[in-house]
């Protein structure tokens, strides 16, 4: 187990919310979603159910943001979230400030996933998605390297993020662009929570829709959102 582990985490965090947000944006009804899909709120108790997230071992490592081209030029969060959205998503996710983030490279186990508020009602309230593996990496002030992988996505998605906050609390944040469905989109992704030994406390995580060429409403509509969290409040460190 403790090899599996350790093997899954080499996948790490841009995976997970590139892949979820990709993925999850798509109305509930589409058969392509690749959430897990219930038929009412009240079948989904804990992830007992969830298939086991599977082995991958054909994952390069990428040891330094160093390595890799196109690293973003900073942006404040306020340059990247509007006001306005932050204004909306504000009951339900803190947004951390600052210009002395923490240190957040590591691999963290976020169990279970737990939907928060979906403003297009994609997701009740308390709905248990897959657990989620994610991974920083080479944090150098405010830029870091992100992977992530949610256990159904058939692909890991690599990139960059933007940090801010001070003491131990942090927002990351990110947009990225792809095609879901035969459907271009750009979204905005948010992580928030606070370090301390064991993990990250309070970890959750939101996106929101920023652009979109959907003629047939496939995915989620321009600045519709979705905000989940870490269902025991603690995402664990987990060792490489």
């Amino acid at each position: 187990m403790r090899t599996l582990i350790k093997n899954l985490f080499k996948l790490s965090i841009v995976a997970v919310l590139a892949c979820f947000i990709m993925n999850s944006c798509l109305h509930e009804g589409d058969k392509t979603v690749v959430l897990p899909l219930v038929e009412s709120s009240d079948d989904v108790e804990d992830t007992d159910d969830v298939d086991d997230i599977d082995d991958i071992d054909d994952i390069d490592d990428i040891d330094d943001v160093d390595d890799v081209d196109d690293i973003p030029d900073f942006k404040p969060i306020d340059e990247v979230i509007p006001e306005e959205m932050q204004d909306i998503l504000s009951p339900y996710i803190t947004i951390h400030k600052g210009d002395d983030p923490p240190v957040i490279d590591g691999a963290y186990l976020v169990s279970p996933t737990v939907t928060v508020f979906c403003s297009d009602h994609a997701f009740p309230p308390g709905f248990v998605h897959p657990d989620m593996l994610g991974h920083f990496f080479s944090q150098n002030n405010q830029i870091l390297g992100f992977e992530y992988s949610d256990g159904t996505a058939s692909g890991i998605t690599t990139g960059f993020a933007m940090i801010e906050g001070s003491g131990n609390d942090f927002t990351m944040y990110f947009t990225s662009e792809g095609v879901t469905d035969g459907v271009w989109s750009k979204q905005t992704g948010i992580i928030t929570g606070t370090m301390t030994p064991e993990g990250i406390k309070d970890l959750m995580y939101a996106y929101f829709m920023v652009e979109k060429n959907d003629p047939y409403g496939r995915l989620m509509d321009v600045n519709e959102f979705r905000v989940f969290r870490d269902g025991d409040g603690m995402a664990e460190k987990i060792p490489l």
